[in-house]
């Protein structure tokens, strides 16, 4: 069975096939599109540590930063995951991702960035002023 548009634009920005998410946003409004945990186009793309898909998708398809998952992750918290999303974390930061905005555990773009090693993305939050004091769920600073 063919993948349908849909999911050829999930893994378009998984992917960081900026050609194929052009060609695709032709055909099918992106903003709609939903995959996994209903994740957007722009979850994954900035998952994925693509900068030029994440300003595509933001600039030229009207995703908002700071859209929220059915798991409370905003786009930019998942940028704090691998350590290749840096321009994507400052690209997002730039248009108004918003940095304390914890998911639906508690956890923040700090708790995160510590949590996954990302200790690029904790420099720049530091940089940028980001509490240290916000405590998630498991009742952890961001700073360990």
């Amino acid at each position: 069975m063919a993948p349908s548009t849909a999911d050829l634009a999930i893994q378009g920005a998984r992917d960081g096939n900026l050609c194929l998410l052009k060609q695709i946003s032709s055909e099918l409004k992106l903003r709609g599109v939903e995959g996994f945990n209903g994740r957007s186009l722009l979850h994954f793309a900035a998952g994925g540590g693509h900068p030029e898909d994440c300003k595509f998708l933001v600039e030229n398809s009207g995703f908002h930063v700071n859209s929220t998952s059915a798991e409370g992750k905003t786009p930019i918290l998942l940028a704090t995951e691998g350590s290749r999303s840096l321009p994507v974390l400052m690209y997002l930061l730039d248009r108004g991702g918003d940095p304390a905005m914890p998911d639906a555990r508690g956890s923040t773009l700090l708790h995160n960035g510590v949590h996954n090693g990302h200790y690029g993305a904790v420099r720049l939050l530091l940089s940028k002023g980001v509490s240290v004091d916000h405590l998630n769920l498991h009742m952890w600073h961001a700073v360990l």
